[in-house]
């Protein structure tokens, strides 16, 4: 089973990864992370910051957030592989899920983004809107 777990660092994507885990103790996985940053759309941003710069604070913050899920793959001794895409996020995970032929998206009912906690699961939502594949919210 190829499993894709999009993270952002919340308590509800560390669920997530613990939710997948419990599959793991029970079938051979294949297990993605994803963390998504938002892409700079702005041409005046972009007079201000570099290219190099952007990519490296995306980079920087992906990591960031793929950190705790990835202490605790780490700490099961699951094997998988992190990936930081950039872009909006529901499209970019499905996009991901297509690419890498995953059988399952596993996700956080809600992210840690401030305003994805106004409007409950928009990810979420979307994700599920657009999948081909089965998705599992956890919260």
């Amino acid at each position: 089973m190829n499993l894709l777990i999009p993270v952002d660092g919340s308590p509800h994507s560390q669920n997530a990864v613990r939710f997948a885990l419990s599959l793991a103790n029970k079938a051979s996985v294949e297990i993605h992370l994803l963390n998504v940053q938002a892409g700079v759309h702005s041409g005046h941003a972009k007079m201000f910051v570099s290219e190099k710069q952007v990519h490296d604070y995306q980079r920087e913050q992906g990591e960031l957030a793929l950190k705790p899920a990835r202490a605790l793959l780490d700490e099961a001794k699951i094997i998988y592989q992190h990936h930081i895409g950039v872009g909006a996020p529901a499209d970019t995970i499905i996009a991901f899920a297509k690419e890498k032929h995953c059988d399952q998206i596993i996700m956080g009912a809600r992210g840690e983004n401030a305003l994805t906690k106004l409007i409950l699961g928009s990810v979420a939502t979307q994700v599920i809107e657009l999948s081909t594949v089965p998705v599992t919210l956890v919260k």
